[in-house]
């Protein structure tokens, strides 16, 4: 037995030490190639927001009541709440929008309550997917009506909810309720706010003939004619109602998330050539600036990942290092060592 356990070869102590080398340099690349595709390090929307309404309020606005052809003057209240909805996944998430209108002071903000429907001008709800990155939709969006109607798929390729993580100074597609497509939004200056760079965009609608887009109740009328024409004449005309304005948004430019927004609105029915006949809708409304700060706060938690990123080019760096020299110390010059070691043993 003592005979079989001395005839059993040992390794040298540097091919061990060559062989953990090689191992600990493998998990190392392992780790670096691994991480930043099962954990992502990049300021991608999170799943848990506490801030998702923006509240739009302008304290003089005016509304044409469809109902009765009436004009309302007065307070009235945007809002655009959002939620995230299965399916959901790292890369793909899920957006239901509710835009609503309402008159009168605003109350709490987010979904409508059972208390504002009488103060209710409009409300649609609208869900589509979208990239968790860049903020691209990945459907069609599809809305209903409320009181519910059947929905509607609408094509479009843009964004709406966020923009793209590391916004860039040019020009993006943003998707506008009223038109059902998108329309561009330029760039036009950067800030600071709170330490965090802020982009402005702005988004310019020229008057557009939305009977032209699609149809609706809203979106052709009939209107009096003034002054009255003699009985024998038509007392009215063919009214379409005409969308245009201007909306502001201010992005967080490491997370691409709207943290401010105001739109001035100027809608008005008009005949075929466009010439105004009546107001339909006048709304200049902007956000608080306290639901502005939440909304900045909300962005702020998110960093664009570029420390975790060093963090794994080094440990990449430094596995691929310590693999190889694990490598040349059991083939190379480790290897020649021993072999030294051992003829001056045998001397």
């Amino acid at each position: 037995m003592r005979f079989a356990l001395e005839s059993v070869p040992m390794l040298p102590k540097s091919r061990i030490v060559s062989a953990l080398a090689i191992g600990l340099g493998l998990a190392l690349v392992a780790w670096g190639v691994l991480f930043p595709r099962i954990v992502p390090t990049d300021a991608r929307l999170p799943l848990s927001l506490k801030q998702t309404t923006m509240t739009l309020v302008d304290q003089h606005a005016t509304q044409r009541i469809p109902n009765d052809g009436t004009t309302y003057t007065g307070p009235m209240t945007k809002q655009y709440h959002a939620e995230l909805l299965p399916p959901v996944d790292q890369e793909v998430a899920t957006a239901r929008i509710g835009v609503s209108l309402m008159r009168g002071e605003h109350g709490p903000e987010g979904a409508i309550q059972a208390s504002d429907l009488d103060r209710l001008v409009e409300a649609t709800v609208w869900t589509y997917t979208f990239k968790r990155t860049t903020g691209m939709n990945t459907s069609p969006v599809k809305f209903v009506n409320m009181p519910a109607t059947g929905a509607i798929d609408v094509d479009f390729s843009g964004y709406w909810v966020k923009f793209p993580l590391d916004a860039k100074q040019t020009s993006y597609e943003v998707f506008d309720a009223t038109l059902r497509r998108t329309a561009p939004a330029v760039y036009k200056d950067s800030q600071e706010r709170n330490g965090r760079t802020i982009y402005h965009y702005q988004q310019k609608i020229d008057p557009t003939n939305t009977a032209d887009l699609y149809s609706t109740f809203f979106t052709t009328i009939k209107l009096p004619i003034k002054p009255a024409p003699p009985a024998d004449k038509p007392q009215d005309i063919e009214a379409y109602l005409f969308h245009s304005g201007v909306r502001d948004y201010y992005v967080d430019q490491i997370s691409g998330m709207i943290v401010d927004m105001s739109e001035n609105i100027i809608d008005y029915y008009g005949d075929r050539n466009g010439g105004k006949l009546a107001d339909a809708h006048l709304f200049a409304g902007k956000m608080s600036n306290e639901q502005s700060a939440a909304m900045l706060a909300q962005a702020a938690q998110l960093s664009d990942g570029h420390i975790m990123r060093i963090i794994t080019w080094v440990v990449l760096g430094l596995g691929v290092v310590t693999t190889f020299a694990g490598i040349m110390g059991a083939f190379g010059v480790g290897r020649r060592q021993d072999e030294y070691a051992e003829d001056l043993e045998e001397v």
